[in-house]
């Protein structure tokens, strides 16, 4: 049984960020399952010449269930014993923070894991477990791949800060190659300027069944002036990067 897909549409080179893609076309075919092998078919028309393409393609499997923890972060924990803990992390590490408040400065994940082992970095219960900078950066992604994080509750500065947007949930250092294969699931973000962000080339991110909290109230003042330009939800730039079941308020899309 065939699905027809979305129509195809040109690829703007000028607009991509990272790598410029080729002169070509690009489509969206949604109703699909994660880790199931499809045939797709394509055809494009000029004029009166038709060229039809066909292949076998599969989507990607959702990561699976983190298993026990191998290494916990006890409540009260300081910034930098949590960080020591992460720069602990190897290939297969289930970093899990016991329930608690934590007081956190711009928190790093330098160390990632592989395909088969990426590193799990989880809260015990999403609510239960809450990180909070009123700073800056909660989490800062550097140069590393295979990494998990999830149910965790992420809470910023809940004060907009105008065009500086300096309050960000998790953001991907731009000078950090390669970044993939990092998933974000199981979020609660709140107060923040920016929730999950990336403005280099990244690769295969997912990002879903998360809620992201924002700090535009979208008053007259905000929408009269361009305090909100930069503030974004999600920006996840790059190839193969999907974003799916997440729920934003006070953020632009």
């Amino acid at each position: 049984d065939w699905l027809v897909a979305h129509p195809l549409h040109r690829i703007r080179p000028r607009h991509a960020a990272g790598k410029t893609p080729p002169d070509a076309f690009a489509g969206v075919i949604t109703g699909l399952e994660p880790g199931t092998a499809y045939e797709v078919e394509v055809t494009v028309k000029l004029g009166e010449a038709t060229a039809t393409r066909k292949l076998s393609a599969a989507t990607r499997p959702i990561p699976p269930k983190a298993g026990p923890p191998t290494k916990t972060i006890p409540a009260g924990a300081t910034s930098a014993q949590i960080q020591s803990v992460f720069d602990q992390a190897v290939p297969g590490d289930v970093i899990q923070f016991a329930n608690g408040t934590y007081a956190v400065d711009k928190l790093q994940i330098r160390k990632g894991g592989t395909e088969e082992k990426p590193v799990i970095i989880r809260g015990e219960t999403r609510d239960g477990v809450v990180l909070k900078d009123p700073s800056g950066m909660i989490i800062q992604v550097l140069s590393v791949s295979d990494v998990i994080i999830e149910n965790l509750t992420l809470e910023g500065s809940k004060t907009d800060s105008g065009t500086a947007a300096s309050s960000h949930g998790i953001n991907f250092w731009n000078g950090g190659q390669p970044q993939k294969r990092i998933t974000m699931r199981n979020l609660t973000i709140s107060g923040v300027d920016m929730g999950i962000v990336a403005s280099g080339y990244t690769e295969q991110l997912m990002v879903y069944d998360n809620t992201l909290i924002g700090n535009n109230v979208w008053e007259k003042d905000f929408l009269e002036t361009n305090r909100t330009w930069n503030d974004d939800g999600i920006r996840i730039p790059g190839s193969g990067n999907v974003a799916f079941n997440n729920t934003l308020s006070g953020l632009s899309l």
